[in-house]
């Protein structure tokens, strides 16, 4: 009698929390479902170093915030303009001037390599806290972090004229960077491809449907650059030039475009995170001394980044100041 009255309890809260009669035969095949997109989740982020104490999933949340917050900081002290040229000026007292395109071309391909690097070096660290947890996954849950790039980009508001060059640089390494992570958004949406999902789950749905959303554009946007730069045109070096080097007179659309891109991502990696870590509370248990770690790492990385790109990058905009003083003799001169 009491399992039959528990059943009816049960049987009354489906009815009254989905609205519609929802037939008791099909109870288990729904828990079922449930459990296979859990424990299909569950190995995704799986890193067990101390589940006693595991953090709650939105400490581990706060703690990808601070790496957000991170890039964002050190693009404010290293990335203006008057402090990269003084930096490039130095350079240049030793090596002498070198061509824009392909210093453009060696900068983001070496940053996209720190990047790398320091991925696989944070899925070390995660992995001393579990040695039984996959190298491959937690370097593939690392790319699909998070990136600070759309906060980097609405911080160019500040100055646009002082840190536009920065931003899209860091907005072009992470477009190449973010394109690994359609493994683990293809992954998530396969487990979560059922009827019936926990709702936490349901976050981390919507985010890989963005994600891969956001790495078809991306494809797209490449191909249209790929288009434009062989397209017959008689001088095709231009036509890289324009699109790796920053335009002196930049418009409104080298703005808006990056920071749309990259807050699709940004929006994706979020759901995603969220829909992984609060699905299985205890799968992803690392230790805050680890996080502290990655933190250090990641630190320097940033400034290395920054100062690399700086050093085998343009050389500046000294042919953009040259122009504007041009235009600002020509203009006094009409008057």
């Amino acid at each position: 009698m009491r399992s039959l009255v528990a059943w009816l309890e049960h049987f009354a809260s489906i009815f009254s929390a989905s609205g519609a009669w929802t037939s008791p035969f099909h109870l288990k095949r729904d828990s079922s479902a449930e459990i296979r997109v859990r424990n299909g989740l569950w190995h995704l982020i799986k890193l067990n170093g101390n589940a006693d104490k595991c953090m709650p999933p939105s400490v581990v949340l706060l703690w990808l915030a601070t790496y957000c917050a991170l890039p964002a900081i050190t693009s404010l002290a290293l990335g203006s303009s008057t402090f990269r040229r003084r930096v490039v000026a130095i350079r240049r007292r030793y090596c002498g001037s070198l061509d824009e395109t392909h210093t453009m071309i060696v900068s983001i391909a070496g940053s996209v390599l720190i990047q790398i690097a320091a991925t696989v070096g944070t899925g070390r660290i995660l992995q001393t806290n579990d040695h039984s947890a996959i190298l491959g996954s937690m370097v593939l849950l690392w790319f699909s972090r998070p990136l600070a790039t759309p906060i980097i980009q609405w911080l160019t508001l500040v100055n646009v004229t002082e840190y536009l060059e920065n931003s899209l640089e860091i907005a072009r390494v992470d477009i190449i960077y973010g394109m690994v992570s359609v493994a683990m958004f293809g992954t998530a949406a396969k487990v979560t491809n059922q009827k019936h999902v926990p709702h936490p789950a349901q976050l981390a749905r919507a985010g890989s449907a963005l994600g891969i959303l956001h790495f078809l554009f991306t494809i797209f946007v490449l191909a249209v650059f790929a288009f434009v730069i062989y397209s017959g045109n008689a001088e095709p070096r231009l036509r890289v030039t324009d699109l790796i080097i920053p335009r002196s007179k930049p418009s409104i659309t080298d703005i808006i475009l990056p920071f749309c891109h990259s807050s699709l991502r940004f929006t994706a990696c979020w759901l995603l995170f969220a829909g992984l870590l609060f699905t299985n509370p205890t799968a992803f248990c690392p230790e805050p001394r680890t996080m502290k770690r990655i933190l250090a790492l990641w630190l320097f990385v940033e400034v290395l980044d920054h100062f690399w790109r700086m050093l085998a990058g343009r050389d500046g905009n000294d042919n953009s100041d040259v122009a504007s003083n041009s235009d600002v003799t020509s203009d006094s001169g009409s008057d």
